[in-house]
C-alpha cells in the first residue's frame, strides 16, 4: 500500500509540474508577444506621425510659390492680396493637421503673422532657432520644451524659406507648432486591452538622466517634470534609454516591479516603453499555481483514500 501510494503520489506530482511549468512558459510567452506587439505598433505609428510633419514641413520648403508669397507679405504688410492669399495657405494647413500655430517670422526672427493670431509675443530663442534653420537650409525640428513662463508642452518645426531656387536670399520662416496633448499624449496613453496598471511611456536621455516626455498613469504631471538619474540602472527607462530593447524586467518609477518592452523611435532621440506591474501581468499565473497545487491535493486525497478502502476490503476478506 505504502509503495503504490508513493508512486501514485510521485507521478501525479511529475504530471502536474510538467503541466503548469507548461502553462507557465506559454503565459510568459504571450505576456512578451503582448507588450512587443504594443511597443512596435506604437513606434511605427509614432514615426508615421512624424514623418508627416517633416513632410508638410518640406512641402512648404521646396514651394517657390509660397515663398514668393511670404516675401511679398514681408516686403509690404499692406499688401492686402497677400496677406489673404497667405492666410488661407496657412490656415487650411493649420486646420487640416490640427497644428495648434502657425506663424512666419522675418528673417530677423520677428513675428509677422499668425494662425490664430492671439496677439502673443513668440518666444525669445525662436529668433536664434530660426536663424540656424536659414543657416542650414535644412527643416528643423524642436523636440518636446516648454517656453518660459509657461507650462503648456510644444513641439515645433521649422521650415526656412528663400527666394528662388538659389538659396542664397533667406526670405524667413514658418513655424509650425503642435500641442502634445491634443495630438499625440492622448494616443500614447490608449492601451488596447482592460489594465489597472499597463501604460506606454516616451522618455530620451538628457545628460546624466533620463527624462519622460509624456504624461503617466500614476505621474499626470510628469512630463517634463521627472527625471531619473542613469545611476539607477533597475529602472526600466534608465535601461531604455542606456540602449536596452526588447522585453525587460525592473523597476518603474514608483519602484514597483514590472516587466515591459523598450524600442526607439527611429531618426529621433526617443525610447518607447511599453510596461505593466508584474503583479498584474503574473496574476493569472500564480492563479494557475494556486489551482495546479489544489488539484493536486485532491487528486493526492481521493488516491489516498481509494488505496485505504482497497486495502481494508483486502484485509477484511
Amino acid at each position: 500500500y505504502t509503495t503504490l501510494f508513493r508512486s501514485l503520489i510521485g507521478g501525479t506530482a511529475v504530471a502536474a509540474y510538467a503541466s503548469y511549468i507548461n502553462y507557465e512558459r506559454q503565459f510568459r510567452a504571450q505576456v512578451e508577444h503582448q507588450l512587443t506587439a504594443i511597443v512596435d505598433l506604437k513606434v511605427s505609428e509614432l514615426t508615421a506621425w512624424r514623418a508627416e510633419r517633416l513632410a508638410d514641413a518640406e512641402v512648404l520648403r521646396q514651394n517657390p510659390v509660397f515663398a514668393e508669397l511670404a516675401q511679398r507679405f514681408l516686403a509690404s504688410p499692406r499688401d492686402l492680396q497677400a496677406e489673404q492669399h497667405l492666410r488661407e495657405w496657412l490656415d487650411s494647413l493649420y486646420r487640416a493637421y490640427r497644428y495648434d500655430r502657425v506663424s512666419l517670422l522675418d528673417g530677423g526672427g520677428v513675428e509677422r503673422f499668425a494662425i490664430p493670431q492671439t496677439g502673443e509675443l513668440a518666444a525669445a530663442h525662436l529668433a536664434h532657432d530660426a536663424a540656424a534653420a536659414l543657416a542650414s537650409g535644412e527643416v528643423a525640428f524642436l523636440d518636446f520644451h516648454q517656453e518660459p513662463g509657461e507650462r503648456t508642452i510644444h513641439l515645433a518645426f521649422l521650415v526656412p524659406l528663400y527666394a528662388g531656387q538659389d538659396h542664397q536670399r533667406p526670405v524667413g520662416v514658418v513655424v509650425l507648432s503642435v500641442d502634445p496633448q491634443t495630438s499625440l499624449y492622448p494616443y500614447l496613453q490608449r492601451w488596447p486591452t482592460s489594465s489597472a496598471t499597463a501604460e506606454t511611456l516616451l522618455v530620451r536621455r538628457e545628460g546624466d538622466h533620463v527624462l519622460f516626455l509624456s504624461p503617466l498613469r500614476f505621474r499626470p504631471d510628469a512630463a517634463l517634470n521627472l527625471r531619473i538619474p542613469l545611476r539607477d540602472t533597475d529602472v526600466l527607462a534608465v535601461k531604455a534609454v542606456l540602449g536596452q530593447r526588447g522585453v525587460m524586467e525592473g523597476l518603474d518609477y514608483r519602484g514597483q516591479p514590472v516587466i515591459g518592452a523598450a524600442q526607439a523611435v527611429p531618426n529621433s532621440p526617443w525610447v518607447l516603453v511599453a510596461r505593466m506591474d508584474m503583479a498584474e501581468a503574473y496574476g493569472p499565473l500564480r492563479q494557475r499555481l494556486r489551482e495546479t497545487v489544489a488539484f493536486f491535493g485532491v487528486l493526492v486525497a481521493a488516491a489516498g483514500a481509494g488505496l485505504r478502502t482497497t486495502n481494508s476490503w483486502k484485509n477484511g476478506s
